[in-house]
């Protein structure tokens, strides 16, 4: 009798797994050809094929590939149909495009799939200019609807999962800005879920996590975790989360943007390895700043700019594959005139820098944590670079 072997089953399912993304690549072109009478049933059908791929990839673990099909079912909204067609086969497209890359990082390159969550996230920023995305973690359809009025009242993305199982998993690959759970959730339930967000190294280890429960003795020891209950008050107290623990950061960063023709850098370098997270970084330079950026990966050509440009700030991500960030401090160390430029890393794992070395040696500001956030990017260079 043959073992269970789950590596081999992995490799199967992303071989596999090629074969029905062309057909769903296929059925959203082939949406311009549908008739507006059958162009419901045609979207259900994507979304249908999108959903099975969100849990299949999932069930094998692929937990990324599993994030990117969850966030393509986001947009998905066969019930309301306010379709502009070319923009939702070109958003569709976009999600089956990124899958593709990692199906192949997970078969080539599979260390290499943080960035996922910065790009997955850069193709849901094009679609709109939310103020922030709230996971709302919630089997009753009546809160899910009175938190889903509240979000779009706020201009807050919101995606909403039934389990708190199917939650962890995503909150491990991608960003919120608030997490809100009910205390009675299936699988994992919404007290341990979150006491486990605060204790895990994960993306959202600092974000604002809410409780909510009917159990007026429910007590939570983590203080950083907030709990409302289900009385009177409710519905004022979670617009009160909204507006105090969720949009505070947002307002600030919306003010930060409302100044970004007076970004407070000119010219700007960025070392960073990973082509798709540079197409990232100069888009949202391209599209928000008037600064001249340029960007590097290799320490020949990284001196060189340094040297010739001096350019005002130094965006460097901290873990490179073809040089260390120990190595470019180090070079930028040695020459008077470039020393003092002001340095802003990034990084997944900021506990690992040794910060007090590092500002010895040269002029480092801060660091700006990844996965990167295209909406917030920006303020959050400004604000290491400045703070």
């Amino acid at each position: 009798m043959n073992s269970f072997n789950l590596d081999e089953l992995k490799v199967e399912y992303l071989a596999g797994i090629d074969e029905e993304i062309t057909e769903l690549e296929e059925k959203i072109i082939g949406l311009e050809k549908v008739s507006e009478a059958n162009l419901k049933t045609a979207v259900y059908e994507i979304f249908r094929v999108v959903h099975s791929i969100k849990g299949s990839a999932g069930s094998f673990e692929f937990y990324m590939l599993a994030n990117i099909f969850h966030r393509f079912e986001d947009y998905i909204d066969y019930t309301n149909l306010n379709i502009k067609l070319a923009e939702t086969v070109d958003l569709f497209l976009k999600f089956v495009d990124l899958s593709k890359k990692c199906i192949r990082d997970y078969q080539e390159k599979p260390d290499d799939l943080e960035k996922y969550a910065t790009l997955v996230d850069e193709i849901a920023y094009s679609k709109n200019n939310s103020k922030g995305k709230v996971l709302l973690v919630e089997p009753a359809k009546s809160i899910q609807k009175m938190f889903k009025k509240i979000c779009t009242e706020s201009n807050l993305e919101m995606a909403v999962i039934r389990n708190g199982a199917t939650a962890m998993n995503r909150i491990l690959t991608e960003k919120f800005d608030a997490i809100v759970t009910s205390l009675n959730t299936d699988v994992l339930d919404g007290k341990s879920l979150l006491c486990a967000i605060r204790v895990m190294k994960n993306i959202n280890a600092k974000t604002p996590l809410l409780l909510v429960t009917s159990d007026e003795n429910t007590v939570i020891e983590d203080k950083t975790i907030s709990c409302i209950q289900k009385d009177n008050d409710f519905i004022q107290n979670i617009e009160k989360f909204i507006k105090e623990d969720v949009l505070k950061s947002s307002s600030n960063s919306s003010q930060m943007a409302g100044e970004l023709k007076e970004f407070p850098f000119n010219d700007v370098f960025c070392v960073e390895d990973d082509r798709m997270i540079q197409m990232v970084i100069k888009n949202t330079f391209d599209k928000e700043t008037q600064a001249n950026l340029t960007m590097s990966s290799d320490l020949v050509s990284i001196q060189k700019v340094l040297l010739v440009k001096k350019p005002d700030l130094i965006i460097l991500d901290y873990f490179l594959k073809d040089c260390t960030a120990e190595e470019i401090v180090a070079f930028i160390s040695l020459n008077k005139e470039i020393k003092k430029i002001p340095i802003v890393f990034m990084t997944s794992s900021p506990e690992k820098i040794d910060m007090e070395q590092m500002k010895e040696m040269a002029n480092i500001k801060g660091i700006v944590e990844k996965p990167l956030k295209s909406r917030t990017l920006l303020q959050e260079i400004a604000l290491a670079a400045t703070g």
